[in-house]
């Protein structure tokens, strides 16, 4: 699905006719980047405006849960702010996500890799704590804010939002997220008419790497000594540190020979359970797609042609 999206504006484009005349009454927001910031949801549009950047005076239109908004709403929103041929528009930020159910952010860490990111970052749910409990709400980041991978508990967040008590045995839902802003995002996915139709082919997780559990107890009798050896540590810095780090490391210290060791120590990765099956990203993804541009998926909470008054 589209998690996000936001456009940026030329200086010389209006706002719409109806936008100016309650513009007026709202208080605007500081930003380091923009003269202004607009929370136009007080008007019932779910969007964010920016005006002025501080260093090219152009605008910038962010929608507000895009995930939930077809992608004729998200149209729809722009068209309410902006007076201009919302063709022209260049996006600056695009959000693609496929949500994974039954399988946990633990799992991720243990079982997926993406050559070429070597910035690992880790955000705890709670402030205070020394270590990240994978069970409950810890997020990955993978890479810089350009071009970004981000995998958390999307059922912890809904479960924060709503204050549910749900019992804590609760089918995981995680949320792998690739995160595309400036010149990262691809040609193809430039402007709004790019996306309407090039984003269901296009494949936001080619890059990612996802590695099948191993053998459930490996012996020695199986192996080598040394390949034994070398699998056992391999297995425990993987659930010590996540593959991803692990990866880096192999690829700095190996001679560029990670890929071919990770084959290797193959049987070591930690195990699946029975009849577990890797999820596809791409294609839960490309259903979520889909389902976001058929008629009817939304629920813009203001999904009319008239502001919202006072």
């Amino acid at each position: 699905m589209i998690d996000a999206l936001e456009v940026s504006v030329p200086a010389k484009v209006p706002l719409n006719l109806s936008l100016r005349e309650f513009i007026r009454a709202l208080r605007p927001k500081s930003d380091p980047y923009y003269k202004a910031r607009f929370d136009l949801q007080e008007l019932g549009i779910d969007a964010l405006l920016y005006r002025s950047c501080r260093y090219n005076g152009n605008h910038r239109v962010q929608i507000v849960r895009t995930g939930n908004k077809s992608f004729r709403v998200i149209s729809a929103i722009l068209a309410q702010v902006l007076d201009c041929d919302l063709r022209s528009l260049r996006v600056v930020r695009l959000d693609l996500a496929a949500d994974v159910r039954g399988v946990s952010v633990r799992w991720f860490r243990e079982h997926m890799y993406v050559p070429g990111k070597r910035r690992i970052r880790v955000y705890v749910k709670h402030e205070g704590e020394s270590s990240c409990d994978w069970d409950n709400g810890c997020t990955i980041y993978l890479g810089a804010a350009q071009d970004l991978i981000r995998v958390y508990d999307k059922a912890a967040e809904l479960k924060n939002k709503s204050h549910d008590s749900a019992p804590e045995d609760r089918l995981p839902l995680t949320r792998v997220e690739r995160q595309l802003r400036g010149n990262r995002i691809p040609p193809e996915l430039r402007t709004l008419p790019d996306i309407a139709t090039n984003v269901v082919s296009f494949d936001p997780f080619k890059s990612v790497v996802i590695l099948p559990g191993g053998a459930p107890e490996p012996t020695i009798e199986d192996y080598s000594l040394h390949r034994f050896l070398e699998g056992t540590d391999f297995r425990e810095l993987v659930r010590k540190l996540g593959l991803q780090q692990v990866w880096t490391s192999m690829g700095r210290y190996s001679g560029g020979n990670g890929r071919r060791t990770v084959r290797r120590v193959a049987d070591f990765v930690p195990p699946d359970p029975p009849t577990f099956q890797p999820p596809d990203l791409f294609a839960i993804y490309s259903q979520s797609i889909c389902e976001q541009f058929a008629e009817g998926r939304s629920t813009h909470r203001a999904n009319r042609s008239e502001i919202r008054s006072y």
